[in-house]
């Protein structure tokens, strides 16, 4: 029943992004009142509501915000479409979908914005998130590369104060187990 809700919960806050805040901090209230679960192909291993709301968030931060739209389909209405009208129709609703991966992309970059604000992601996955949106992947298309972008601006709006800090302090403290500590 949590894993469910825990679902529910997340993509409605993907759907949602001005309410981002509000779907982290009924996840940080959350986790402490989900009851743990076994893992079905390890007994010994437990599932906890945080470490399946870091999975789905990983699942979604690593697909492809196009996944959903059938471009080959659209490509191929267009081509079919026998007035410029019906082009104009057909170009039309391809937008609103984009427009709906897009802002489900950012919804997404955004809640976990606010859920490492909330430490309940750490320095070292805020900084995997930063590489992956800077690292341009070459089957990459020019829109997917404007969405990373774009997705990195909202990463770093949301979290680049709290981020900047922590990584100073962590880059201070120096290795661990180390008695130097670098001077930045």
């Amino acid at each position: 029943m949590f894993e469910t809700m825990q679902i529910l919960l997340y993509f409605q806050a993907l759907d949602e992004p001005d309410f981002s805040v509000a779907y982290a901090k009924m996840c940080e209230v959350l986790k402490d009142k989900a009851p743990s679960t076994q893992q079905e192909d390890d007994p010994k291993k437990q599932t906890n509501f945080k470490r399946i709301l870091i999975a789905t968030c990983q699942r979604e931060f690593y697909r492809d915000y196009m996944e959903d739209l059938d471009k080959p389909k659209y490509d191929a209405d267009i081509a079919a479409a026998e007035s410029e009208e019906k082009r104009k129709e057909i170009h039309n609703e391809w937008e609103v979908k984009e427009r709906r991966a897009r802002k489900r992309s950012l919804g997404n970059i955004r809640f976990i914005g606010e859920l490492y604000k909330l430490k309940m992601l750490t320095v070292r996955i805020m900084h995997e998130c930063i590489n992956k949106l800077l690292t341009p992947n070459i089957a990459e298309s020019l829109e997917g590369r404007e969405e990373s972008l774009e997705c990195l601006c909202k990463l770093l709006t949301t979290v680049g104060k709290d981020l900047d800090e922590e990584t100073l302090r962590k880059v201070n403290e120096g290795p661990k187990g180390s008695q130097t500590k670098p001077q930045v």
